[in-house]
């Protein structure tokens, strides 16, 4: 099979495993907790951001040059299961339906916790890996 076509195959088949994951994730989620905030998507990016900051870690400090794995996970399930599009138009719904300070609430809670748990994926990796800190 061409290169291309594996590629292409292994994005799709991370991508379509990572969109059942986040609705086997967020749903639950949003069902338990309810109300206007999303918290289902919340939890879905932030868990993404830290494993997007683990396996690239793991991903860069072993060297690694085959991409397959990399496609797998990265741009197929994670790019897949921490839809930041649906983060998009749930701030969109919140704004247009006159919820303004849910919205930046929104907007600063995936930014910041999802930036400090990509940080924090990246530091259990390096621990995992032994490489310190």
């Amino acid at each position: 099979m061409p290169s291309g076509l594996v590629n292409a195959l292994l994005i799709a088949g991370g991508g379509a495993a990572g969109a059942l994951a986040r609705y086997a994730v967020s749903g639950p989620i949003l069902g338990k907790l309810g109300g206007r905030f999303p918290w289902g998507i919340l939890v879905v990016n932030l868990v993404g951001c830290f494993f997007m900051g683990l396996v690239m870690l793991m991903y860069l400090e072993r060297g690694e040059t085959d991409d397959r794995l990399r496609l797998l996970l990265v741009a197929g399930f994670l790019g897949s299961f921490t839809t930041f599009s649906a983060f998009g138009f749930d701030t969109f719904e919140l704004l247009r339906d006159g919820h303004p300070q849910i919205a930046i609430a929104n907007v600063l809670a995936n930014v910041l916790f999802g930036i400090a748990l990509a940080a924090a994926g990246w530091q259990v990796g390096k621990l995992m890996l032994g490489a310190g800190t």
